[in-house]
This record gives C-alpha cells, structure tokens and sequence, in this order.
C-alpha cells in the first residue's frame, strides 16, 4: 500500500523558525508512516531562489499531495494563503496537523 502523501504548509516568511518547525514536523508524520511533501526542500529552496520559484515549486509538491497539513499555529504568511487556497479550490483535504500526529 502507497503512503499517503501530506504537504506541510507553514509561515516561512513570518517566522524565524521555520527550518526547525518543518524538519519537526517531517519528523513527526514520517513517524506516523506518512510520505511528506514540505516546501523548504525543494530546489529552489535549498539554493534560496527568488520568491516566485519557491512558490512555484511547493505548489507542484502540493499538487502531488493527497492533503494538506497547517504547522504553524498562530503565525500566517502570504505563501500559506496561497496554498490554502490552491487546495480549497483543487479539492485537496485538509487535515489537522495535531490529529495527524496523535
């Protein structure tokens, strides 16, 4: 059987800690037996790229997605509008991250 693939969606532009709330949150799903699909791993990411190749790049991971996941509680970005958005509008579940974990 094929892991379920979750993409994690967290402020990254609003918080100084994201690199450690996504590896956390990697961590934790991958724990839990879930393929995950996080935003700072992709090309564009890893070798800070203008803002637009990230976006575009997390919004192929997220299209790849079987749902998506919030990390970050109490702390928005523009980027994770987007991404809420984008799933809203294509049908991609949205799952509680702490019913994910538990």
């Amino acid at each position: 059987m094929d892991k379920i693939r979750v993409y994690i969606s967290g402020a990254i532009t609003n918080n100084p800690n994201y690199k450690r709330d996504f590896i956390v949150a990697k961590k934790c799903l991958e724990a839990k037996g879930f393929e995950v699909l996080s935003p700072i791993e992709t090309v564009a990411s890893r070798y800070n790229m203008p803002r637009k190749f990230c976006m575009l790049e997390s919004l192929n991971l997220l299209y790849r997605a079987d749902c998506i996941t919030f990390i970050t509680e109490g702390i928005k970005s523009k980027g994770m509008n987007i991404e809420h958005d984008i799933a809203e509008y294509c049908d991609i579940p949205m799952v509680n991250y702490k019913e994910l974990i538990s």
